[in-house]
């Protein structure tokens, strides 16, 4: 696993010594490919994200069939 700036918030706002073992245990590093779904409607979502980098569109289909939609960004800023 890549130190990612998830890592790095963590040991900025986190008080005390952090194992980034501890954290590998329970996340892991994936990058999506434009275009690819983190999860589909209809299916049980069994993640977290965090997004790094970059925007991520995310939609479903109303009972009019209608698109609702809208963006979330990365919020992370490291000095």
């Amino acid at each position: 696993m890549t130190d990612t700036t998830l890592f790095s918030l963590l040991k900025k706002e986190i008080p005390g010594s952090l194992e980034k073992n501890f954290f590998e245990r329970f996340f892991q590093y994936k990058k999506l490919k434009k275009g690819a779904y983190f999860i589909k409607q209809g299916h049980l979502c069994k993640s977290v994200a965090f997004i790094e980098k970059g925007i991520v569109l995310y939609y479903k289909i109303d009972e009019t069939g209608e698109f609702v939609c809208d963006f979330a960004k990365s919020y992370l800023r490291l000095k």
